[in-house]
């Protein structure tokens, strides 16, 4: 118990929901950065998937010339 009777835990509990209106906030905040993240993400795959497959075509030819 805390000074005056109350237990040391009463200021926690009001303080509780303040708390989670805070991380609500942050993670409005963030949601933005965090989605753009997402997408630069998913655009690099795309392109290192495009690289290989011109890869894989470049080498086909190159030994399509070898062969002839």
């Amino acid at each position: 118990m805390a000074a005056g009777g109350a237990p040391c835990w009463a200021g926690l509990v009001g303080e509780a929901p303040a708390g989670a209106a805070a991380a609500r906030g942050w993670e409005e905040a963030l949601a933005p950065r965090m989605q753009q993240q997402q997408q630069q993400q998913q655009r690099q795959q795309r392109v290192e998937k495009q690289l290989q497959q011109e890869q894989s075509l470049l080498l086909q030819l190159l030994q399509q010339q070898h062969q002839e």
